[in-house]
């Protein structure tokens, strides 16, 4: 159980937003968020989203996640995002977070979205993208898209890592892409949140 209070969760999640808006979205001028309706989904999407804007003065997309949403796809697709941010974290259980990743990657497949993909630590750490390879047409679509990447956390060494992520044969090989040193302060409430695991 983490030891953290809510203000404490939510100043964690303004601190990882930050270094994804200004790092791992830098090159991009469009880019759409999807989150669940919560406190700590929505403080580190609209962290990022700030830091983004800030930096490069792109346009953002934000979509909260509601059960049978088929509108968030379809805005998505006419949209056309260059990046689509997937951000599951926070009071969200392993099984609910397992059925919501794999529903929205079902819509993506189903409906050949053509865009790059980045999911937060969770949804990795918990099982939830593996689940979701099973599906046979989700597992085709992002190895041919080849449009999936991970960030998430060497507390080791204090830094937040950028992953792509390959899917041949429903396999998950991690390659990473680019790492960013974390503050004293960002790493020690990350290793003080049980949610990250060491």
């Amino acid at each position: 159980m983490s030891v953290l209070d809510l203000n404490q969760k939510v100043y964690l999640q303004v601190l990882t937003g930050r270094i994804l808006g200004k790092y791992i979205l830098r090159d991009l001028n469009k880019v759409g968020f999807i989150t669940l309706n919560n406190t700590l989904c929505t403080a580190l999407a609209a962290s990022t989203e700030a830091s983004f804007i800030e930096n490069s003065n792109g346009l953002i997309k934000h979509f909260i996640y509601e059960e049978k949403e088929t509108d968030i796809i379809s805005e998505i697709k006419k949209s056309k995002l260059q990046t689509t941010v997937i951000l599951l974290d926070g009071e969200t259980n392993k099984d609910r977070l397992t059925e919501i990743t794999k529903d929205l990657l079902k819509e993506f497949s189903e409906n050949s979205i053509e865009t790059d993909i980045i999911l937060n630590e969770k949804i990795y750490s918990c099982g939830s993208l593996t689940n979701a390879l099973t599906n046979k047409k989700i597992a085709s679509y992002l190895s041919i898209m080849n449009n999936i990447f991970l960030y998430s956390f060497d507390l080791k060494n204090g830094f937040l890592i950028f992953y792509s992520i390959e899917t041949g044969n429903s396999q998950i090989q991690l390659k990473e892409v680019e790492k960013y040193g974390l503050t004293f302060e960002h790493t020690n409430l990350l290793i003080k949140n049980s949610e990250i695991k060491q």
